[in-house]
């Protein structure tokens, strides 16, 4: 008969730890439940939301990335109106009732004209504790849609602002930023501005400045070319990185923007016959540089690439438009002064798609620094993402 001696456990003495619960013999973790890995992993499917969806029911530990990717960024897609409010108004719900589904949503896109006024105010109103930018297709700016609109502008997270608007009445469109948050870094402003009136400064509180990096500014006319350089505007331009600024090349002359020459360092503008042609030599760290050519301005363009010191520090340029021979013959000579820099490109974006200019550049071309790009791309939301 065998016996098994027990030992009563001393004051000195501690209890054995059985083998299979030792801290250094434990199962090693699934890599399936490494959320770092799982963020990486799932990445590749954000741009299907069934998908997603089916990893949130993998595991309780495939939850929080998978929610992750399918609330970053919310929008309703094409549709009527009818599916935009019956969209917005389940989404709005589901946030209510799952709170914690908020912190996810980073980016939103709203289609204000295929809203009603009450659910746009709803949705403008919601607390959205980390949104980080907002995107507002083209819609016509009222009242109503103005003071709403200040309710996220003033979120303390949002960084990016990307807006597209109708209005007709100055007062309303100024009203729009008096809360605007301090945090925001980056507008693209596109507009239409259906009178004719005068630009007439209004009273403001003296809000916080809004330090700007990035500025898109397209269909420059009217009230905001006088709006911008002006104190009741609340953006500071004396940190600008990137600049677009369409055919409004004056704004380069403005005051406000005397600071921004010293900082600006990507340059995207459209050459007419009618606006002031830059100086280039006025932006001395200037990297990267757009400029947008018709048929009618190439004698202006080789002005503008003239202006340019030979000790700068280009590294990519991007021409759009008509090119022809005789002008490009003279750009290339041009180019093959300034670009010291072996690493520098040239893109060329020509209005047929069907032409290749890269002949017209023997000299560029030789040294295999230029070459035709097949589409547009957003130049100002690719420096946005590269800066």
């Amino acid at each position: 008969m065998f016996t098994t001696a027990y030992k009563m456990p001393t004051k000195d003495s501690s209890p054995s730890i059985p083998l299979s619960f030792h801290p250094r013999m434990q199962t090693p973790r699934s890599p399936f439940h490494i959320q770092e890995l799982l963020h990486h992993c799932i990445g590749p499917l954000s741009g299907s939301k069934s998908d997603l969806k089916s990893c949130a029911l993998v595991s309780r530990s495939w939850v929080n990335p998978a929610q992750t990717r399918l609330f970053m960024e919310v929008e309703t897609g094409e549709g009527s109106m009818q599916h935009h409010q019956q969209m917005w108004s389940q989404l709005l719900e589901i946030l209510r009732r799952s709170p914690h589904l908020i912190l996810h949503i980073r980016r939103l896109r709203i289609r204000a004209d295929a809203l009603s006024d009450e659910m746009f105010s709803q949705i403008c109103r919601f607390p959205f504790t980390h949104l980080e930018r907002l995107v507002l297709p083209p819609f016509e700016l009222s009242l109503s849609s103005a003071l709403a609109i200040q309710q996220v502008l003033s979120l303390s997270t949002l960084r990016h602002v990307d807006m597209y608007c109708h209005f007709n009445d100055q007062a309303t469109f100024f009203q729009m930023w008096h809360r605007c948050s301090p945090s925001v870094r980056s507008l693209a402003l596109r507009f239409f501005q259906r009178f004719n009136d005068p630009f007439v400064p209004m009273p403001h509180s003296g809000a916080t400045s809004i330090n700007l990096e990035f500025f898109e500014m397209t269909s420059m006319h009217g009230i905001i070319q006088d709006w911008l350089p002006n104190d009741i505007c609340p953006f500071n331009f004396a940190h600008l990185r990137v600049l677009s600024v369409g055919q409004y090349t004056e704004l380069l002359l403005c005051d406000k923007f005397a600071a921004a020459l010293r900082t600006i360092e990507a340059f995207s503008f459209e050459l007419t016959s009618m606006r002031e042609r830059p100086n280039l030599s006025l932006i001395p760290n200037l990297a990267s540089l757009r400029m947008s050519i018709t048929r009618a301005t190439w004698s202006r363009a080789l002005d503008t690439f003239s202006t340019i010191p030979t000790w700068n520090h280009l590294r990519d340029i991007q021409i759009c438009g008509h090119f022809d021979e005789g002008s490009c013959s003279k750009l290339d000579l041009l180019l093959g002064e300034l670009l010291r820099d072996s690493f520098a490109t040239i893109e060329l974006l020509p209005t047929v798609p069907s032409t290749n200019p890269v002949t017209y550049f023997p000299k560029m071309n030789a040294k295999r620094m230029i070459h035709t790009m097949a589409y547009h791309q957003d130049w100002f939301k690719n420096h946005i993402a590269m800066l």
